[in-house]
Formats: C-alpha cells, sequence, structure tokens
C-alpha cells in the first residue's frame, strides 16, 4: 500500500556519524588535484572508470557479463548482445552526462534531462527496454524486492516535479551531499518509469556528484558504493522507506560512507608512484611477456613513464647509439599510431605515455581489478 513521505533533507546532530563522512568528502573536493599524475593519464583513467560505472550498475540489475568479456566486446566493436548493450547505453548516458556538464557546470538536471538518459539508457534494450522510452509510466507498478509500493500512475508527474524542484534548489554548504543521497532515494521511491529506474537513479546520482564538483579533483565511480554488496543497497533503501528521520540518515549515512571509501581508495591513483608501480608498469611488463609490444617498445614505455612528456631525440639514451635518429623517430611514430604513445596538447614533437592500445588498455583494466578498484 503506498505511503506518502514528505521529501527534506534529514538533520543529523554533531555526534552522527555521517557528519564526519561530509567533513572528509568537502574537504576532498575543496582542494585542487594535489597527485602527480600527468593530465593526460588521469583523462585516460577517467574513461575507464566510466566504464566501470556503467559495468557495475548492470550488475547491480543482474547482468552477468564478465568484465574481461565487455572490454573484449568493446576492443571487438562488432557485439550487438542485449547484455553488452544494456552496459554500452549507460557508457553513452554517462558520455551524454559529461557532454551537458563539459558545456554548462550549472547545466540543470531538468525534467527533459532524466527523460533523454532514459530514452538513451533503454534505446534498442528488450527485457532491460521499455514499453515507452523517455516517458513516465502510465500504470501502476510493485517493486521487486521491497515493501514499499510507488505512488500511483497520475501522481508520478506531480512527484517528479516536486523532486525535480528539490534538486535545483539551493542548500547550505553542509547539505549538498545529504541532498544528492535524498535525491537517489526519492527518484527510486517515486519509480518514474516502467523500467530501468535503479539504472537512472544512480546515473543522477553520478550527475549530481559532477555538478558538485567532484570529478574535478577525482576520479569518480559513485555506483561502486551501491553495488560492492546488492543487498545492504536493498537494505539501505527501506530503511529510508519507512520515511522516518532514522531511516532517512541511515541511508545518507551508507551513501556518504560508502562514497567517502570508494573516493579516499580512487585517490591512491593520483600518486604517480602508487599508479606507476601497481598498475602501469605491471601492465607493461605483462604486455612484454606475452609478446603484445616488442622489446624496443617496451623500453620507449618504460622511459615514458617515467618522464611526463619528452621528445624522440631525448630516446637516444636509451637505445644508446643502436638506433639511428630516424629509426627513432620512425618507431615513436609508429607507437603513437597504435596508442603505445600520444602527443601532448603543447607540442606535436613531444609525447607521452597512453594505454589506448587495446592490449594495454586490457592490461590497465586488469590491473586495476588486481587491486581492488573494481568487482569483475
Amino acid at each position: 500500500m503506498f505511503r506518502h513521505i514528505e521529501l527534506k533533507i534529514p538533520r543529523p546532530n554533531f555526534a552522527d556519524p555521517v557528519v564526519a563522512s561530509i567533513i572528509n568528502l568537502e574537504k576532498m573536493r575543496d582542494k585542487e588535484i594535489v597527485g602527480d599524475v600527468p593530465l593526460l593519464i588521469f583523462n585516460q583513467l577517467k574513461t575507464v572508470f566510466q566504464i566501470f560505472e556503467s559495468f557495475g550498475s548492470a550488475r547491480i540489475e543482474g547482468n552477468r557479463t564478465t568484465l574481461s568479456d565487455y572490454i573484449q566486446d568493446k576492443i571487438e566493436g562488432d557485439k550487438r548482445t542485449q547484455s553488452f548493450m544494456e552496459i554500452q547505453n549507460i557508457e553513452k548516458c554517462i558520455s551524454y552526462i559529461d557532454e551537458c556538464f563539459s558545456a554548462d557546470m550549472n547545466f540543470p538536471i531538468s525534467e527533459r534531462f532524466i527523460k533523454e538518459l532514459h530514452s538513451i539508457l533503454t534505446r534498442d534494450l528488450t527485457d532491460e527496454g521499455s514499453s515507452s522510452p523517455g516517458a513516465y509510466r502510465m500504470s501502476n507498478v510493485k517493486i521487486t524486492r521491497a515493501d514499499h509500493t510507488p505512488p500511483e500512475s497520475v501522481k508520478v508527474q506531480e512527484y517528479m516535479s516536486e523532486l525535480l524542484d528539490f534538486i535545483a534548489r539551493n542548500v547550505v554548504y553542509q547539505e549538498c551531499l545529504l541532498k544528492v543521497a535524498v535525491a537517489h532515494h526519492r527518484f527510486l521511491w517515486i519509480h518514474p518509469f516502467d523500467n530501468g529506474n535503479g539504472r537512472v537513479a544512480r546515473l543522477l546520482t553520478y550527475a549530481m556528484l559532477k555538478k558538485n564538483g567532484f570529478d574535478r579533483i577525482s576520479l569518480m565511480n559513485p555506483t561502486a558504493v551501491f553495488c560492492s554488496d546488492r543487498n545492504k543497497y536493498f537494505e539501505a533503501l527501506a530503511e529510508a522507506d519507512k520515511g522516518t528521520e532514522a531511516g532517512a540518515l541511515f541511508w545518507c549515512d551508507y551513501v556518504l560512507r560508502g562514497l567517502e571509501a570508494e573516493m579516499s581508495k580512487i585517490n591512491k591513483l593520483l600518486d604517480k608512484a602508487y599508479l606507476n608501480d601497481k598498475i602501469l608498469i605491471p601492465t607493461i611488463q605483462y604486455a612484454r611477456e606475452y609478446r603484445l609490444v616488442k622489446d624496443d617498445e617496451y623500453a620507449v614505455l618504460g622511459y615514458s613513464l617515467k618522464h611526463d612528456s619528452f621528445k624522440a631525440s631525448d630516446l637516444r639514451d636509451v637505445f644508446a647509439g643502436k638506433k639511428a635518429d630516424h629509426q627513432i623517430i620512425y618507431l615513436v611514430k609508429k607507437m603513437t599510431e597504435q596508442g603505445l604513445l600520444q602527443k601532448t596538447p603543447e607540442s606535436d614533437r613531444k609525447y607521452a605515455f597512453s594505454f589506448s592500445n587495446p592490449g594495454l588498455f586490457r592490461g590497465v583494466v586488469e590491473q586495476l581489478a588486481n587491486n581492488g578498484f573494481v568487482n569483475r
């Protein structure tokens, strides 16, 4: 049976654990990137974590595709299975969100925006698709694994308008993150679409964190909070469904404590020494061992990890006279074409490490998984 719950931000007292998470997350947001990872590599890592975000969100909904299979299918580029397209559609939604906010950091989270996400998300899908992509549901529904009954379809527009006004409302500094958590639950509580509500809710959380500036200082994978333990996710939602202050605080504490832990973990990747030692060096070592790169390419990759950028002429010492200048220039050109190196924005004659090469890309994903940054 449906029961109305007032939409509001809970008021934690100073001793509540959620307060510590708010303070720590705000500290993370308010500082500039202090790591020494080159921006070109940081941006490539962002792409990887967008994949992790998409993969994790689909897995919560029961998609059983493994991470390695998805990466392989993505590289091959010709897969059209439903499970692959479900994850790919989430990726497209994240790209859409990024495009919206890169053009305007004050981009409004509106009804049109939410409906466009749903339309992209459900495109060309059957079981995980929608009978009316981009439109609110026209019938009443019951949520699996939940005691809560969503509002009748005739009330969806009213409740969604209230939620979008709530999201747009300016709140005091300390309440921004609480608003993100409350909005996630409220969206699921309304259940505005016939299918895909969980995936859209997690995209909404991604968009709200982006709007609040969290992607400026870190890599983002908020879905990791929810997909690490699906049962805890549903249990925390059930507490919020009770409509009590205690239930709302329980939910907010679950979200923000998880987000704090996830961002603290991910921020280790902003340390160049950590990133090289744990992720990038093992990746190129694996690539050489399995002959994915040649010995001379491996030597250049090793050099590129020690230097943020370099010229082809800087590699003379690497080869100690064994290669002429024209051979080095040819090698660098070839490696750039293969995605093992990339040109820097400041000069066409300067190069930097790249892992857009399929073999290295797979290797980076594998090493990130080995070090606990994503569940396979």
